[in-house]
C-alpha cells in the first residue's frame, strides 16, 4: 500500500512540475476571444505557445515582431516569459511551419524562443484541449533541447 501511495505521489509531482514548467496555459482574454470566434466560424487555426529566454523588454519586442505578421495573428501574454499566439492555419503541418518560422524570426531579432503548437480541429475543438496539446509539445521540446527560459 505504501508503494502505491509513493507511486501516486510521484505521478502527481510529475504533473505539477510539468504545469509549473510549461506554464499551465491559461490564454488571456484576447486569445480566448480569438479562439472562440474561430471555433464559432468553424475555421481551422493554430495555437502557439511561446517561451522566451530574455527579459521583459525582449518579451515586448517579440510580441511586436509577431504582431507584424498580420491582423489575423492574435498575441497575448500568458506568463512571465510566455506568449500565446493564435494563427490562421489550414493543417497541423502549417501550424508547425508557422511555429518554426516565428522561432527563426525571433532568433533573428536576438530573442531566443521555443514554441509548442496545436492545430484545430486536429488536436482539439476547444481552448483547453488546444492549450494542453501546445503546452505538452512545448514542454517536450524544452526538455529535449535543454532550453532555458527567462527567470520569473
Amino acid at each position: 500500500m505504501l508503494a502505491d501511495a509513493l507511486n501516486l505521489l510521484e505521478q502527481l509531482l510529475r504533473v505539477a512540475r510539468h504545469d509549473a514548467t510549461a506554464g499551465g496555459c491559461s490564454p488571456p482574454a484576447v486569445s480566448r476571444r480569438a479562439i472562440s470566434r474561430r471555433i464559432a466560424e468553424d475555421e481551422p487555426f493554430g495555437l502557439l505557445l511561446c517561451e522566451l529566454s530574455g527579459d521583459d523588454a525582449l518579451l515586448q519586442a517579440a510580441r511586436r515582431a509577431i504582431e507584424l505578421r498580420g491582423d489575423q495573428v492574435v498575441v497575448g501574454r500568458v506568463g512571465p516569459a510566455q506568449l500565446a499566439v493564435v494563427v490562421p492555419a489550414a493543417s497541423p503541418a502549417a501550424v508547425q511551419r508557422e511555429a518554426a518560422e516565428l522561432e527563426q524570426l525571433l532568433e533573428h531579432h536576438g530573442c531566443g524562443a521555443l514554441f509548442g503548437w496545436a492545430s484545430r480541429p486536429a488536436e482539439g475543438d476547444d481552448a483547453l484541449s488546444l492549450c494542453r496539446a501546445a503546452s505538452e509539445r512545448l514542454y517536450a521540446r524544452r526538455f529535449s533541447q535543454g532550453f532555458q527560459p527567462a527567470a520569473a
